[in-house]
C-alpha cells in the first residue's frame, strides 16, 4: 500500500528528502464531489481540512494550476469561546476571508481572530445580519422552532403560526414579499398574556439580535428662515424616506477565490438556533453565488452530534446538497471527530478520510457504512487487521476510500479505487495552521 499526498506536486511543498516516498494524488476541483473526515483529536483532520480549502481557493503554483478558483463558506460552533476556526488560516496563504459572526459576541471574536498568528490584511471580521430578503415563510418557521411533530404546541406559538399564513397567503397573491417588519407589528398587535410573552420575546429577541438594524430616517427640514404668515404656493418638505437596512450587497454571495467563515460561536447562542441559522447561510449561499462552490464543516460533531431539531434541519439541507451536487456545482466537507454523527451523510460521500482513532464504536460506524471496510470486502479478519491499521496511523496520516478515485495508469487503462484503500499522507500546508499542537515545551507540534 503505497503512501499519497493530497495535492502535492514534487515542487516546493515537500522536502527533497521525502518527495521519492510519495506519490502526489491531487483533488480535481473542477467536478462536484463529497468527503467525509474523522479521526480523534489531534490526528490531522484538520489539516487535511485546510489542505483541501487551500486546493479549492488558492491558485499557488506549489500545489498545481487552478484556473477556476471557487468560492468556499465554512461553518463553525464550539462552546469554547477560546478557539476560533482553524480552517481561517486560509488568508494567510492570500484568501480573502471574512468571518462572520454573532453580533452580541462581535468584539470577543475580533479581538479572537486577530491575535492568531499570521494575521494579515485578507481576513476580517463582520457581524452576521440578516435582512428581510434572507428570510422567508418557512425559514421564519423554522427560526420560530416550529415542529410538525409537536402534538400540542403552546398557544402563543399557534397564533404566530397563524400570522405567518397570513403573511404566505398575502405573498401567494403577489402583494409583496416578507418582511419581517411587518411580522414584528403584527406580532406586537397581538394580546398575549404575561405567561406568552414571555418564551415569545426570549425567542424573539434571539432572531432579532442578528436581524439588519434600521438606521434611524434623518430629519427633513423646510427652506431656510420658514415660510411666512400668508404666504401660499410653498411646498412641504417631502415625507421622511422608509428607513433601510444598513447592509448593501447580500453578505452570503461568495466569489471565486474567496472564503466566508460562519462562526457562531457565542455564549448565549445554542446549538439549535446555530444550526437553524447554518441552514439559513447555507441556502443563501447555494442559492445566490453563480461560480462554482466549496462548503465545508469544521468541528462538526460540536453541533451535529445533538438529538436538537435544528441539528436535523441543517443534516436534512446538507443531504440534499450532496444529492444534488452536480445540479448547484457544490463541493462539501465534513470533519468531526465522530463518524456517527449522520450515517447518511458517510454513506453519500464520495471520499472517506480516516484519521487514527481507537473506539470500537466508530470502526462499527465504518465498517457498516463503507464499502471497503465491510466484511464482504475483506472479511472478518481484514476487518481485524484495518482497525489495527487505523490505531497505528501516526500524526497527518489516514486511510482514503474512494471507489472512483483513480490512482494509477496500467497499460494505458485508468485503474480506480474501487473497494480499495490507500493509506494517505496529507501534504503541508501553504497558510498559517492554527490547529498546531501547543507543548510544554513550548514548542508546537505540527
Amino acid at each position: 500500500m503505497r503512501a499519497v499526498s493530497l495535492q502535492a506536486a514534487h515542487t516546493d511543498v515537500l522536502k527533497p528528502s521525502v518527495k521519492e516516498l510519495f506519490n502526489p494524488l491531487f483533488l480535481n476541483t473542477n467536478t462536484p464531489w463529497s468527503a467525509f473526515i474523522c479521526g480523534s483529536q489531534g490526528s490531522g483532520k484538520s489539516h487535511t481540512l485546510g489542505c483541501m480549502l487551500e486546493g479549492c481557493l488558492s491558485n499557488n503554483s506549489k500545489i498545481g494550476k487552478l484556473p477556476h478558483p471557487l468560492a468556499g463558506m465554512v461553518f463553525h460552533y464550539t462552546k469554547s469561546a477560546g478557539a476560533p476556526c482553524e480552517a481561517a488560516g486560509v488568508h494567510s496563504g492570500n484568501v480573502k476571508t471574512t468571518v462572520l459572526c454573532s453580533p452580541t459576541n462581535l468584539a470577543a471574536m475580533k479581538s479572537l481572530y486577530r491575535a492568531q498568528p499570521g494575521a494579515s490584511a485578507h481576513l476580517t471580521v463582520e457581524p452576521l445580519y440578516l435582512e428581510s430578503s434572507h428570510l422567508n415563510i418557512q425559514r421564519m418557521e423554522r427560526l420560530m422552532a416550529f415542529s410538525d411533530n409537536e402534538k400540542d404546541p403552546p398557544l402563543y406559538m399557534q397564533t404566530v403560526r397563524k400570522i405567518l399564513r397570513g403573511m404566505a397567503a398575502r405573498i401567494n397573491a403577489g402583494l409583496g414579499e416578507f418582511d419581517y417588519d411587518d411580522f414584528s407589528k403584527l406580532i406586537d398587535d397581538e394580546d398575549f398574556d404575561n405567561k406568552q410573552k414571555g418564551p415569545l420575546r426570549l425567542r424573539l429577541d434571539i432572531l432579532e439580535s442578528f436581524m439588519a438594524p434600521s438606521p434611524k430616517p434623518k430629519k427633513t427640514t423646510g427652506p431656510s428662515g420658514g415660510s411666512k404668515k400668508g404666504q401660499t404656493g410653498s411646498v412641504p418638505p417631502p415625507p421622511p424616506p422608509k428607513a433601510t437596512t444598513m447592509a448593501t450587497k447580500n453578505i452570503f454571495v461568495g466569489s471565486p477565490g474567496t472564503l466566508t467563515v460562519i462562526d457562531l460561536t457565542d455564549p448565549f447562542l445554542d446549538t439549535d438556533t446555530a444550526c437553524r441559522l447554518f441552514e439559513i447561510c447555507l441556502s443563501e449561499f447555494l442559492d445566490k453565488t453563480d461560480c462554482g462552490k466549496v462548503v465545508a464543516l469544521d468541528e462538526a460533531h460540536n453541533y451535529m452530534s445533538t438529538s436538537a431539531p435544528g441539528a436535523d434541519i441543517f443534516t436534512e439541507k446538507l443531504l440534499h446538497t450532496i444529492r444534488e451536487q452536480r445540479h448547484n456545482g457544490a463541493r462539501t466537507i465534513i470533519s468531526t471527530q465522530e463518524p456517527t454523527i449522520s450515517s447518511k451523510l458517510l454513506d453519500l460521500c464520495s471520499m472517506t478520510f480516516v484519521h487514527r482513532f481507537t473506539s470500537p464504536a466508530w470502526f462499527a460506524t465504518i465498517k457498516a457504512h463503507i464499502g471497503g471496510t465491510s466484511a464482504a470486502a475483506i472479511g472478518s479478519e481484514g476487518q481485524n487487521r484495518m482497525f489495527e491499521e487505523i490505531m497505528a496511523l501516526k500524526l497527518g496520516e489516514s486511510l482514503l476510500f474512494s471507489p472512483t478515485a483513480a490512482i494509477r495508469v496500467e497499460n494505458d487503462e485508468v485503474e480506480t479505487m474501487k473497494g480499495g484503500r490507500v493509506k494517505f499522507k496529507t501534504r503541508p500546508r501553504i497558510s498559517h495552521d492554527a490547529g498546531t499542537s501547543v507543548l510544554a515545551s513550548n514548542s508546537r507540534q505540527k
